[in-house]
C-alpha cells in the first residue's frame, strides 16, 4: 500500500508535511511554533466558551437539576459520584407514621466523616449506614451512632414541578 502522501501527489495534490521548519496558512508563513502558539489560543478559546455556555455546570442561581422525582421512586435513589466538591446521594425518606404524604427528599454528601466511606441508604433502618464501621444517620444527615461524630453534609435542595434541583455547595 501507497505512503498517504505519494497517493496524493499522484493525485496531484500539494501537500505540507507539518514537520517541516516553516508552514503556510492563509498564505503567511508562521514558524512552527508560531502556529503551534496560535493552535494552541484558538483550543482554550474553545474550551472557555464551552464553560460558559454551560455543558452541564451549574445554572446561576447555583442548582443543577438532578433528575425527576419519578426517577427518584422508581430507582430509589440518584447518585452522582462527580457533582460537586464531594458525590450526592438523594433518597426519599419513609413516610410518616399514620400519615398518606410521601417521606422528605434529602440531597447529602454520603462521604462518612470518619474514614470517607461511601453510606448507603438503607431503607429498613430508615437511616444512613457506613458499611466501614456502621456509623448511622438519619434522613437529614445527622449522627445517630457509631464512630463518626459528625454529621454528613447536606446539600440545599428544591423542588420545581417534577424535577429535583440540588444546590453545589453546602448548607
Amino acid at each position: 500500500m501507497n505512503h498517504p502522501s505519494n497517493r496524493a501527489q499522484a493525485l496531484g495534490l500539494k501537500t505540507h508535511n507539518l514537520t517541516t521548519r516553516n508552514l503556510t496558512l492563509l498564505g503567511e508563513r508562521y514558524q512552527r511554533r508560531h502556529f503551534l502558539r496560535r493552535f494552541g489560543m484558538g483550543w482554550l478559546v474553545v474550551a472557555g466558551l464551552g464553560t460558559v455556555a454551560g455543558c452541564g455546570k451549574p445554572t446561576q442561581s447555583g442548582f443543577r437539576n438532578v433528575g425527576s422525582v419519578k426517577l427518584l421512586l422508581e430507582e430509589g435513589k440518584i447518585f452522582d459520584e462527580h457533582f460537586s466538591s464531594e458525590p450526592l446521594l438523594v433518597v426519599r425518606g419513609p413516610k410518616k407514621k399514620g400519615s398518606q404524604e410521601p417521606g422528605p427528599i434529602a440531597a447529602l454528601s454520603p462521604t462518612c466523616p470518619h474514614q470517607k466511606c461511601l453510606v448507603n441508604w438503607d431503607k429498613f433502618q430508615e437511616s444512613f449506614v457506613c458499611p466501614c464501621h456502621q456509623s448511622r444517620f438519619d434522613i437529614t444527615g445527622k449522627y445517630l451512632q457509631g464512630p463518626a461524630k459528625a454529621n454528613l453534609k447536606a446539600y440545599p435542595i428544591e423542588i420545581r414541578g417534577e424535577e429535583i434541583w440540588v444546590a453545589d455547595r453546602f448548607q
